[in-house]
């Protein structure tokens, strides 16, 4: 409730420099449950470099959190969820992506319109992705989605680094996937 009072408000939230990591893995710890609920598999590629950025924690996980759990809801049963980290440009780059129904064009479009929902029927608020936006924003990042209908979702978070990764460039940055 406080992200959406934060939300509602706009309210700045506290940065402290963190390796993103740490909180990647802690949102998929979380969130893995759920995806097992969905009967959705997760591939898991977090790269073995740290990705410093300046942030909030909590709203990174919570930020990953949302994403996967729309990812979840969107796939079918036997359906698959990867979570990826890259870096571009002086960029920490994370990409949520999903083989579930993707998006039309006028979805797409609204994705971020607080209570905008295509799953009213099943309870959604439409809050999730339009925190998410709000969580980026306020951290001075980007986020982007593509989508097709009939083959799925990849949303990419674009963070700026912390001054220590500014300049470093790597190309793909991934370890070896967790178990999902």
């Amino acid at each position: 409730m406080r992200s959406v009072l934060r939300f509602a408000k706009q309210e700045a939230t506290e940065r402290t420099r963190i390796d993103l990591r740490t909180c990647l893995t802690h949102a998929v710890d979380l969130a893995r449950p759920y995806c097992r609920e969905h009967d959705v598999a997760l591939e898991v590629r977090i790269g073995s470099r740290p990705l410093e950025v300046l942030a909030n924690a909590t709203e990174m996980e919570q930020l990953v959190q949302n994403l996967m759990r729309n990812a979840a809801e969107a796939c079918s049963p036997g359906g698959k969820i990867r979570v990826e980290t890259d870096r571009a440009g002086g960029e920490v780059v994370v990409t949520v992506s999903d083989d579930g129904r993707g998006m039309s064009a006028s979805e797409l479009e609204r994705a971020f319109d607080p209570f905008y929902t295509t799953r009213s029927r099943e309870g959604g608020s439409g809050l999730g992705l339009s925190i998410c936006h709000g969580i980026v924003r306020a951290h001075d990042g980007r986020i982007e989605i593509e989508s097709v209908p009939g083959y799925g979702t990849r949303v990419r978070i674009r963070l700026p680094g912390s001054d220590r990764d500014a300049g470093r460039t790597t190309g793909a940055e991934h370890g070896s996937p967790a178990a999902g």
